[in-house]
Order: structure tokens, then sequence, then C-alpha cells
């Protein structure tokens, strides 16, 4: 018997904007339940600089907020890291 096992462990992310204040952008992200267990998430630019990182032992709902309103205009990547030491990466863009 097979067992397929997803290497996809970022459900879902967005940009979520303020409708009072657009300056205020924050990164929505949803983790399936493996990753959102032991994960290390960051925050890249173009050039490969860190903005942000993070290793989390519990993401509650499996939902992380991260606020991104200091980030200038441009590429950016999310990359996930998984306790396994599997990561997956996302582009967005501001």
């Amino acid at each position: 018997m097979e067992y397929f096992i997803s290497t996809s462990f970022i459900n879902e992310f967005n940009i979520n904007s303020s409708n009072e204040n657009a300056s205020l952008r924050c990164l929505n992200i949803e983790l399936n339940t493996i990753a959102a267990r032991s994960s290390t998430i960051m925050i890249l630019d173009a050039f490969g600089r860190i903005h942000y990182e993070k290793r989390t032992s519990f993401i509650p709902d499996q939902k992380a907020k991260l606020d991104i309103s200091d980030y200038s205009e441009g590429e950016y990547f999310l990359q996930v890291e998984n306790y396994q030491g599997k990561t997956q990466t996302q582009k967005f863009v501001i």
C-alpha cells in the first residue's frame, strides 16, 4: 500500500490591508497541521536578505499574522521550513 504525503505545508497566504489605513499591511499565513506544530517562518527580499525569521513550536489555529507595514514595495519570499528540514517558498509582491 502506498501513502501520499503532501510536501505542501502552506495552505494559504495573502496580504491584507486595512481599509481605514492603507499603509497597514499584514501577511496572513495558514499552515497545515504538521507545519503549524514546529516550523521556521522567514521573509526574504529579492536579494536574499532576511527581514523576518521566527522558529515556532506551535501556531494556534494554524494561522499566523505578520505585520509587513514597514516593508518597501518590491518582491519578497515567504519561506517555511518544517520540522523535517523541508522548505516551501512562495513569492509575494508589495
